[in-house]
């Protein structure tokens, strides 16, 4: 699946931010996680090419979790960063086009104080 591909981008090109299984994951964070980031489907998913049947093309969410605005803010922007690829070789696949297509969404703190911003980002990339 693409998202081992980014996260393995991540995990090597933000090692002072992301722990591999400890704040970074994908579809699914503990909610007692104080500090993650997670890549997650959008309802649409990723569109199959029915012509070039190897290539694939959507949108997904990368969110991050924390109780500190400043730290969010300044990982989410280097995660935008991170993730605007093209073409780059990862995990048996050929991203072609990555980038962020909005600015970061920041929701309100919740109940357990926390904070949470998303991005959404346009992925075109195929098997190698």
């Amino acid at each position: 699946m693409i998202y081992e591909a980014l996260y393995n981008i991540l995990i090597q090109k933000m090692p002072d931010v992301f722990i591999e299984g400890e704040t970074l994951f994908i579809n699914q964070m503990p909610a007692e996680r104080e500090f993650g980031g997670m890549f997650r489907d959008t309802p649409t998913g990723i569109e199959r090419d029915g012509y070039v049947t190897s290539e694939r093309r959507g949108t997904f969410v990368f969110a991050l979790r924390g109780n500190d605005y400043a730290r969010l803010s300044s990982a989410i922007e280097r995660v935008m960063e991170a993730l605007t690829i093209h073409g780059v070789e990862s995990g048996g696949y050929l991203i072609k086009n990555c980038y962020a297509t909005l600015e970061p969404i920041f929701y309100q703190i919740s109940l357990a104080n926390m904070t949470e911003t998303s991005v959404t980002f346009s992925i075109v990339y195929g098997k190698i």
